[in-house]
Order: structure tokens, then C-alpha cells, then sequence
């Protein structure tokens, strides 16, 4: 069922918005953009007019996440027609299980998040090879593991609402205006709750807790990007960090182990309502 599935989502037309942006991007930036070598091999320097330079992790930042957007949209439209009653009904009566149901449809959606990140990482490729004749590889490395976690992360999210509600638009909303956030103040809540004087061991204590209930794209964020939130000492801009910004030397498999478990309770819990779900 998972060839099935990579099969109708590779013809969904909202995601192929992806790589038309990426093209379209890689041309404007191109044309109008000056990219520098940094002197290493994950990253590049950017700029466009006077402007000053800007690292390539900041500029990769802000493009991914209107591809995260159009993954968010479209990748969930799958799964949630196959809840419907009809459709679920009908395939269900195949010799098919409802583990492999399941399943099939996040292995789907992490090939299908590669595949699209793959032909990302092409045109940039081909983009930095032609306008300043690098090769940054790492880049293209921590491109490809940034995109299909942080996707991963908030569809676990969207997946759970889809089981409780049916509802395609509240899942995707909630999931990204309210689960999404609510994991990046879990992540510094011993700053937040600094700010607001609520520091205690019981509220930080609680809060750790609670973060490893709620799948977190901040950890994908801090992990990849590495922005820290500034503490009330710390200086105006936040630390930037990440292996998108210095490579795979900062990776911190501590904070990817702790992403890995933060989507746990979210998936199993999806798993087990889809197992007892009704159709």
C-alpha cells in the first residue's frame, strides 16, 4: 500500500508548488542575488545590492519554511479523504490491516517529503555551482535531514487530530498555530517562565515533561538552525548554531534523540485510536 500512496501524493498539484518555487527561487536569486563562498563546505554567503551578506543557513531558513507550508497543506488531504467513511470502508475490506493502513501512509509521506527535498537540493545545487562554483555538501546533507524531520514532526501532530476529528483544516490549523508554538515554549520554558517570574522547580519540572508529549519542530528548528532563545543577560541576537549553520560538527544527537521521542506519544496514540476507530 505505501508504492500506492507515494503514487497519489506524487500527483497532488498543491505539492508540486514545491519545486516550481525552488526553481523560481533559484532563478531570482540568481539573477538579482551576488553568493559568495564562506571558505568551507557547508555554507555560502548571500547578498543583493548594498545589502550585507547573509549566511546561507539564515536565507535556507526562511525559503524551507515556504516549502514546510506547502508540505503541510497538501501532504494530509491523502490521509484524511481515507478517513472517510466510504473510503475507508472500501479499503479496509481488502486484505489490508489497519497497521499496514497506518503505516504505509508515514512511509509514504517521509519518501515522498525526500523526494521533492532531493530535487530541492538539486536546483540549489546547480544554482551555487554555476554562480559561485561551490559545492557545499554538508549543506545539502542538513537540507535533507532538516526538511522530512521538521515535515515528520507536525504531521505526527496532524495525523492524531485527523483520527480525533476528520476535520482536515482544524488538524492542519491547530497543528500549526497552536502545537507547533506551544513545542518551542516547552523547549526554553525555564526562560519563559523566567520572563514571567514563574521559575519554580515544580513549573520547569512540569514543563520538561510536558515537552516530551508534544511532537517538537522547535527541537528541529534549535537542532538544524540552532536559534536560541536570548536570555535576560543574553545578548540582542540569538545564537545561530545548528548544522545548517556550522555543519555536522554541531549536530547534538542529545536534541535529536529528544525530537525522536517527543513524536513517540503522538503516534502511538494515533495508532492505537486508528486500530479501535470505527468506519
Amino acid at each position: 500500500m505505501t508504492s500506492l500512496n507515494i503514487q497519489l501524493m506524487l500527483k497532488n498539484k498543491v505539492l508540486w508548488a514545491w519545486p516550481i518555487i525552488a526553481v523560481l527561487v533559484a532563478l531570482l536569486v540568481g539573477w538579482y542575488g551576488d553568493i559568495q563562498s564562506a571558505g568551507n563546505n557547508y555554507s555560502f554567503l548571500f547578498g543583493s545590492g548594498n545589502s550585507p551578506l547573509l549566511t546561507s543557513g539564515f536565507l535556507i531558513k526562511q525559503i524551507t519554511g515556504f516549502f514546510i507550508l506547502i508540505a503541510i497543506i497538501g501532504l494530509p488531504t491523502h490521509f484524511g479523504k481515507n478517513l472517510e467513511s466510504n473510503r475507508a470502508s472500501m479499503l479496509l475490506s481488502k486484505p489490508i490491516s489497519r497497521t499496514d493502513f497506518f503505516i504505509s501512509e508515514f512511509a509514504a509521506v517521509i519518501t515522498v517529503t525526500l523526494i521533492y527535498t532531493l530535487i530541492t537540493n538539486i536546483v540549489l545545487a546547480v544554482l551555487l555551482a554555476v554562480e559561485a562554483g561551490i559545492f557545499p555538501y554538508q549543506l545539502y546533507l542538513g537540507i535533507l535531514f532538516y526538511i522530512p524531520l521538521y515535515i515528520l514532526a507536525i504531521y505526527v501532530s496532524i495525523v492524531l487530530l485527523l483520527v480525533l476529528t476528520r476535520s482536515y483544516l482544524a488538524s492542519v490549523l491547530i497543528a500549526f498555530l497552536l502545537l507547533a508554538p506551544l513545542s518551542g515554549f516547552l523547549l526554553e520554558a525555564e526562560t519563559f517562565l523566567s520572563f514571567m517570574g514563574l521559575n519554580t522547580e515544580l513549573m520547569v519540572g512540569l514543563a520538561d515533561g510536558l515537552s516530551y508529549l508534544v511532537p517538537s519542530t522547535a527541537g528541529v528548528d534549535k537542532l538544524m538552525v540552532g536559534l536560541e532563545m536570548p536570555g535576560p543577560d543574553a545578548a540582542a541576537m540569538p545564537e545561530m548554531s545548528g548544522v545548517l549553520i556550522n555543519g555536522f560538527v554541531a549536530f547534538n544527537w542529545q536534541l535529536f534523540g529528544f525530537v525522536l521521542l517527543s513524536c513517540l506519544p503522538f503516534f502511538l496514540l494515533s495508532f492505537y485510536l486508528m486500530r479501535r476507530k470505527q468506519f
